[in-house]
């Protein structure tokens, strides 16, 4: 219902003119300096990482950050940090992923992440989970039934963790994207707001994306009527 009370809100808005007198552009105003944007992702991450008492509660931002730079889920190497490792508690060496079957040493967390999620992002036999998205494909690669995996396990378990995190950093997004509606906003806080929702946009997941493309139409709409 959350959701839905939220992007209602935030269409109505689109509708709404803004009343409040045009600022000066003489008006001289001190340069706020600037700070940056909060990354839910990290924080989400963390908060679940400590609450399984997992070493890598600390390397939360590194395990987004390397996520990210290879164009995976964000939550997707946690996900199987827990089934191959229970969340780096099992790790072989710097390698709690399990990749390659730990026949590989890696030095430190942040070597074997760039592997694994460089291989997830590019080797052609993860092809079809780059296409479909589908854990499934990806774990009959990751973990096939002829290795003696339990295949059906290990996705329903890494599947698990990406969905609850996703929910848990839209929950914990919801209070602060309030914040954004347009109702009410001066020109100036209007561009404001596109300006930071479009940076928020970069680093949601799935999950959080579409309220946040909602609210930048609405404050866009707002502020064309302001134009108008």
């Amino acid at each position: 219902m959350l959701i839905v009370s939220l992007i209602s809100t935030a269409r109505k808005d689109e509708n709404k003119t803004d009343t409040q007198p045009e600022i000066q552009e003489n008006a001289q105003s001190p340069e706020p300096i600037p700070t940056p944007e909060p990354d839910a992702r990290v924080d989400t991450l963390r908060d679940y990482l400590t609450e399984q008492g997992s070493p890598l509660a600390d390397q939360s931002e590194l395990l987004v950050s390397c996520a990210d730079t290879h164009g995976i889920n964000p939550y997707l190497l946690p996900g199987i940090t827990a089934i191959e490792s229970t969340y780096g508690k099992r790790a072989c060496g710097g390698n709690p992923f399990g990749w390659a079957s730990c026949t590989i040493p890696f030095a430190t967390l942040e070597d074997s992440c760039s592997a694994v999620a460089e291989g997830i992002s590019a080797k052609p036999y993860y092809s079809r989970y780059r296409q479909t998205g589908r854990i499934e494909d990806l774990g009959n690669v990751y973990c096939p039934a002829n290795s003696g995996c339990n295949t059906p396990h290990w996705v329903a378990t890494v599947q698990g963790v990406v969905s609850l995190l996703e929910e848990e950093e839209f929950v914990r997004a919801m209070d602060d994207l309030t914040k954004f509606l347009p109702a009410d906003k001066s020109r100036e806080e209007l561009m404001k707001n596109i300006e930071l929702l479009k940076k928020r946009l970069e680093k949601a997941s799935e999950t959080s994306k579409e309220v946040i493309e909602i609210l930048i139409r609405a404050n866009k709409r707002a502020l064309e009527k302001q134009n108008e």
